[in-house]
């Protein structure tokens, strides 16, 4: 990963908290897995019930699908 986008991934998460949600990313090590490297909103009040994801478990958003739905929430 890029220092721009571990600039950007941990400034997403901090604007998530605010807004008491968390982004996790997927755990997965291999590329070949459909979840590497993308991510999921979660709330952490709520069983970490995901509010925002994709198709893996929740995984599968982008740091940009990241940044629209916490603004959605905004």
């Amino acid at each position: 990963m890029h220092d721009d986008d571990t600039k950007r991934e941990n400034r997403l998460r901090r604007l998530a908290r605010k807004h008491d949600l968390l982004v996790q990313k997927s755990r997965s090590r291999t590329p070949e897995h459909p979840g590497w490297g993308t991510y999921r909103l979660v709330d952490p009040y709520i069983n970490n019930a995901i509010v925002e994801g994709g198709y893996v478990n929740g995984y599968g958003m982008t740091l940009d699908d990241i940044e629209e739905a916490v603004r959605e929430r905004i």
